[in-house]
């Protein structure tokens, strides 16, 4: 599958999941471990949270938002891979 392909259908399931959640969200494409490209993400939509479409991509952001004081974690803070028992159960 090539990249393309691949973020449009991430981005379609993402904006299923907000739809049927009845929450605010945006799907986003860019350079996880860009600091600047971050900050610029966290200023201009003030994300609640982030879904990262692999683990990869998950350990730049956490990485680059602590480059720039924005990660606060709160205690029951989970990170579940797509497809996991954690993710369909919700992080308990």
């Amino acid at each position: 599958m090539s990249m393309q392909k691949a973020e449009a259908k991430y981005k379609a399931i993402f904006e299923a999941a907000v739809a049927e959640a009845r929450v605010r969200g945006v799907a986003v494409t860019g350079n996880s471990s860009d600091v600047s490209a971050v900050r610029t993400l966290v200023r201009k939509h003030r994300p609640d949270a982030i879904i990262c479409g692999n683990d990869r991509v998950a350990a730049d952001m956490l990485a680059s938002l602590g480059a720039l004081g924005k990660l606060r974690l709160r205690r029951n803070s989970c990170f579940p891979a797509p497809g996991s028992q954690e993710a369909s159960a919700g992080c308990s």
